[in-house]
């Protein structure tokens, strides 16, 4: 991983289902590891949904983007160490590399080495 100085945001692979959790579990992995200053933001994109049956209206949180959380970093070797290694995270979206074998051909199947890719402006409005 290329360390960064700057600021910017990443999207993390987690299992389905599991983002308020990742979520969670990265806020407690942040403080436990001082990392406030490298990762400021966590966030699980959400849409509120209200349902009438009857007379009763029924309101629900719905995940915009399934299996993905994003976050605001500074990438470090370390950081994302620690964002990697928490429970559910499959992989940061990015370039994957992929897994060669001696002959160099990729493995199918095998993670690779994923070299995130940040965010342009442009798509963090999409989820602000």
């Amino acid at each position: 991983v290329e360390p960064d100085t700057e600021h910017r945001w990443y999207i993390i692979n987690c299992a389905t289902g599991m983002e308020m959790t990742v979520k969670k579990l990265l806020h407690l992995k942040i403080e436990r590891h001082d990392l406030q200053a490298d990762v400021p933001q966590v966030v699980v994109p959400t849409q509120t949904l209200s349902r009438t049956r009857g007379k009763n209206v029924y309101t629900t949180e719905r995940t915009l983007y399934p299996s993905y959380v994003f976050v605001e970093m500074c990438m470090t070797q370390h950081s994302y160490d620690i964002l990697l290694t928490t429970d559910h995270v499959i992989n940061f979206v990015g370039r994957d590399h992929g897994v060669r074998n001696n002959g160099g051909s990729a493995l199918t199947g095998a993670r690779g080495l994923v070299q995130p890719y940040p965010l342009r402006p442009k798509e963090i409005d999409q989820f602000r």
